[in-house]
């Protein structure tokens, strides 16, 4: 009787685990394509218009590919659709060294805003609210909300 009473909770929490990896699947579908970014702000400074047009985003799966100009880096992730702001965590390489990536996003009419904090260490605060106040120049917070490409 014990045995089973101890059961019940553990397969509660395997089937809500399942459920979240089934909600985070969904999640990702609604990345996918190719995004261009309406405006670009890193550590409270927007970039310029000019710079912000020659960015773009692909997503597939847990998989974004990143290209500014002729410059291209690839990058995995994971979303969690369950956490109020939604929340990602990534990793890449640049120029050799392992970048990681803790964030938040958001899809709102249309449009998907991202807000990062980005450093070589795993030890990253995640941004709580949309904004780059606080960011540093060895982990920078960037602010970029995107458009479906055309």
């Amino acid at each position: 009787m014990k045995k089973c009473i101890l059961a019940v909770p553990v397969v509660f929490l395997l089937l809500a685990a399942e459920e979240g990896k089934k909600g985070a699947n969904k999640e990702l579908k609604t990345f996918e394509g190719t995004w261009v970014p309406v405006s670009v702000e890193v550590n409270g400074n927007k970039l310029p218009d000019e710079t912000v047009k020659e960015i773009q985003l692909t997503f597939k799966g847990n998989s974004v590919t990143r290209k500014i100009k002729d410059k291209t880096v690839k990058a995995t992730f994971q979303v969690d659709p369950t956490k109020a702001p939604k929340r990602f965590d990534g990793k890449g390489e640049v120029e050799e060294k392992e970048v990681h990536v803790k964030g938040i996003y958001k899809f709102e009419n249309g449009q998907l805003t991202i807000c990062v904090a980005r450093g070589t260490s795993k030890e990253l605060k995640r941004p709580k609210e949309f904004s780059t106040e606080g960011g540093t120049q060895e982990a920078p917070l960037i602010l970029i909300v995107l458009k479906k490409a055309k």
